[in-house]
């Protein structure tokens, strides 16, 4: 069927797990992502086995989030940072709090229950064609994330055109220290270079908020 935006041939079994707390609802997932066409390899387990066993090379993740308590916001950051090509997708209630926290944290797709057996097959597909999905309701959720005093003191020094060195050395801190700084920064933007930073720091002062 060709092949997606971040590498994944589609004619080839794609390593899935599904994240769920039920047998049940994960084998429901599997067989709605095959309707859509979609060769895999699936596993099916709680969300806990994923976050441990993040290095298996899982191409796609499903998670179905409980109502009750969801997974913290910090574990799919791990998650991603675990699996930084693969496509994340999310499950959730309609009323959960705090839907942005998922897409800051680089989730690739949100779908709110209930209907979600009817558009998981889809949304999954989009993201491997490296597309971001959520619902319309969930719209206003699509913005940068609040960053601290700090971090929006790097990025000013990227915008300015400094490079890793310049920073450390103007701030007083290891260079290590600011890539890893960046690196954090760049994930939560969703962004993979200094480029694309500077344009959604840019892009975000001229919505005139800040």
């Amino acid at each position: 069927m060709g092949v997606t935006r971040i590498g994944f041939d589609l004619g080839s079994p794609l390593a899935v797990y599904v994240a769920a707390d039920e047998e049940a609802t994960g084998a429901t997932v599997v067989q709605a992502l095959e309707r859509e066409g979609l060769n895999l390899q699936p596993t099916c387990g709680p969300f806990s086995d994923i976050e441990e066993g993040a290095a298996e090379d899982f191409q796609i993740v499903v998670v179905v989030e409980p109502e009750d308590i969801p997974p913290a916001d910090g574990s799919y950051g791990v998650l991603r940072a675990s699996l930084p090509d693969a496509v994340i997708v999310v499950v959730c209630s309609p009323s959960r709090e705090r839907p942005q926290a998922l897409l800051w944290s680089g989730v690739d797709g949100i779908v709110a229950d209930p209907g979600a057996d009817a558009v998981i097959g889809p949304v999954v597909r989009a993201a491997l064609a490296g597309y971001l999905v959520l619902p319309r309701t969930m719209r206003a959720a699509v913005q940068p994330p609040p960053l601290t005093t700090r971090e929006r003191q790097l990025l000013a020094l990227v915008v300015e055109g400094l490079s890793n060195r310049e920073i450390a050395d103007r701030l007083y801190l290891a260079e290590s220290t600011v890539k890893r700084h960046l690196s954090s920064i760049f994930r939560r933007l969703g962004v993979r270079s200094r480029r694309e930073a500077v344009a959604t720091m840019l892009a975000s002062h001229s919505g005139g908020d800040d």
